[in-house]
């Protein structure tokens, strides 16, 4: 049985795997946040694309989600707390710890993720993501109706200061995006050098020689 590397200490098949397959869609934002955790383990650059919304959306580098997805190895995460993003909401956000090695140096990852979920509701600051059609910085533009700056006005439902609005509140919601980061808690620091014969980061009871320093 192999078990998914997000840490949650259940099977693969019945935890990340399903939602990076294809198979199903994060039902809250920490599972998102598990399922992107492991995408980055597996430099499955596809779904953190396909997985990001409004600003993260428009700042994504494919290229650099390569390069630090192949030149680092992820070993362990760590949710630390989360405030909403279940089901029933619409936007969450999740503190998390990731470890990872790269260039021989073991570091952790420190952030508070924010996360929308896309119909029902505008997402946070405003920023919606409709389909592959989100413009520059987040923002939606439709068809032929894309107001200046890019702001969706739809039919004469625009909400203040031209930002979308879903096309009506009982809209079934859509799936989970990772919008960015909680401004000024992103943190990398050092955490102790891990020795080849010291037991792995990522908890699996092996010696690092034998897991992820492999």
């Amino acid at each position: 049985m192999n078990m998914c590397s997000c840490g949650s200490g259940r099977p693969s098949d019945a935890c990340c795997e399903p939602y990076l397959a294809g198979f199903d869609t994060p039902p809250s934002a920490e599972a998102l946040m598990r399922s992107r955790f492991v995408a980055y383990t597996r430099a499955d650059i596809d779904y953190l694309e396909r997985t990001s919304g409004g600003e993260a959306a428009a700042e994504f580098s494919r290229k650099d989600a390569t390069s630090w997805a192949k030149n680092a190895t992820f070993t362990k995460l760590e949710v630390l707390a989360t405030e909403a993003g279940q089901p029933s909401d619409t936007t969450g956000l999740v503190d998390f710890a990731a470890t990872y090695v790269e260039q021989g140096r073991t570091l952790v990852l420190r952030e508070r993720s924010l996360f929308v979920r896309e119909g029902r509701e505008a997402a946070a600051h405003g920023f919606v993501r409709e389909g592959r059609e989100a413009a520059a910085h987040g923002f939606v533009r439709e068809g032929r109706e894309a107001a200046a700056h890019g702001f969706v006005r739809e039919g004469r439902e625009a909400a203040a200061h031209g930002f979308a609005r879903a096309a009506s509140p009982d809209a079934t919601p859509g799936p989970w995006r990772y919008v960015g980061r909680q401004k000024g808690d992103t943190l990398k620091r050092d955490a102790p050098r891990v020795g080849r014969n010291d037991p792995c980061p990522c908890g699996s009871g092996l010696k690092f020689k034998k897991c992820h320093g492999a």
